[in-house]
């Protein structure tokens, strides 16, 4: 049977309401394999009726005067072995989509908590940070250098003609032995509106005595007439 002959197309009927096209290849094959009966009915192109296989044999180039070693498998239980072989397959692909779903869940969760936590763990570590560094204090135990300036600045703008120009230029602080020593140079408008530079040394005393003024020293024209007499 040469290669065209193969390749011709056929109508096999594996039941009433089940039909499938097949190629003579594929016929015999399944012939051989004992998927289709003598008995099953075939159609192609150019035939009036149907006919069985066993009567398409010679066409077919099938061997019939031997019969297999076991009888073919009839049309009725190829068809049930195929719809089961199909629920089993769907049942399986059911089964793995079940178990990614469940596992994308869980990894879902698990990244979250471990995200939250992450957080609340960089969040603890910086309140640490912070706590630290805003309640940090100087050798005696008493007032930090960042609360003496900003005491030292309240003194400061009270004495300045506009308190609301002011801009520090540069200060630092010291702990004395009768408190802390505030020194620095700031910027701010006189009686003018011109932009002058003030010098000042403020002396605070100790926490324990509400970090009263000691006295205050200015050099430059942006102070008022309080900060004229502290001079």
């Amino acid at each position: 049977m040469n290669a065209t002959a193969s390749e011709t197309k056929w109508t096999v009927g594996l039941d009433e309401d089940v039909q499938v096209p097949m190629t003579t290849e594929q016929i015999r094959h399944a012939y051989d394999r004992r998927r289709l009966a003598l008995t099953t009915p075939l159609w192609r192109e150019g035939m009036e009726n149907w006919a069985t296989l066993e009567q398409l044999a010679g066409e077919l180039g099938i061997e019939t005067v031997k019969a297999p070693a076991q009888p073919p498998r009839s049309s009725d239980a190829l068809i049930f072995r195929q719809r089961k072989e199909a629920e089993e397959l769907r049942r399986a692909t059911a089964a793995v989509q079940g178990q990614k779903k469940k596992r994308s869940f869980v990894d879902g969760v698990v990244g979250t908590v471990w995200s939250l936590t992450k957080w609340i763990f960089c969040g603890f570590v910086l309140l640490i940070i912070i706590g630290v560094w805003a309640n940090r204090d100087g050798p005696s135990g008493g007032i930090g250098e960042r609360q003496a300036k900003r005491h030292a600045r309240v003194y400061l703008e009270g004495c300045l003609i506009s308190p609301a120009t002011v801009d520090y230029v540069y200060e630092q602080a010291a702990e004395t032995p009768t408190g802390w020593e505030v020194s620095g140079a700031l910027d701010s408008d006189n009686l003018f509106g011109a932009k002058v530079r003030t010098f000042f040394t403020i002396h605070l005393g100790k926490q324990s005595e509400g970090f009263p003024l000691r006295n205050a020293k200015f050099d430059g024209d942006g102070v008022n007439a309080l900060g004229r007499q502290l001079r």
